[in-house]
């Protein structure tokens, strides 16, 4: 919900290939860095406080309309001093609720389990679809690092 006491109301965007020093990021702005699928921003409560957000299935998704990002699901600072919570939708600031710091700790647990059953997911498929000679390359190379990491 929006609240009075947080300035930011509108985002911009900027695709970057490295994000600026923090001394060097605008206030209102996401930088989004595609190459390393991270955005960077100042606190939207005005805190002044760098927020780092991955992009990736498990994490956060970025959506470009052609004008306007939206980032989801919503970013819960709640381990920063402000405790801000909020929605960034087509470059808008959407205010929630604080989240109690049980609940936040639940929705870390199980955000990762959700990671641990996607990546586990993803290596069954992969060697599902390997062929028995990748099978026999990939037992090879790992023969070869154990030797190398034992000596």
């Amino acid at each position: 919900m929006p609240d009075a006491s947080h300035p930011a109301a509108e985002f911009t965007h900027r695709f970057v290939t490295e994000v600026p020093p923090y001394r060097h990021l605008d206030e209102a702005t996401l930088y989004i860095c595609l190459e390393y699928a991270t955005t960077v921003h100042l606190c939207a409560c005005g805190c002044g406080l760098e927020v780092v957000n991955a992009l990736s299935p498990t994490d956060w998704r970025l959506t470009f309309d052609g004008e306007t990002v939206s980032l989801s699901p919503s970013i819960n600072n709640s381990g920063l001093a402000c405790a801000s919570h909020y929605w960034i939708d087509h470059g808008q600031i959407f205010w929630c609720e604080v989240v109690p710091t049980a609940r936040v700790e639940a929705l870390r647990a199980a955000d990762k389990r959700a990671k641990q059953r996607f990546y586990a997911d993803e290596v069954d498929h992969r060697k599902a679809n390997r062929s028995p000679a990748q099978d026999t390359r990939v037992s090879r190379l790992s023969r070869i690092w154990r030797r190398v990491r034992h000596k």
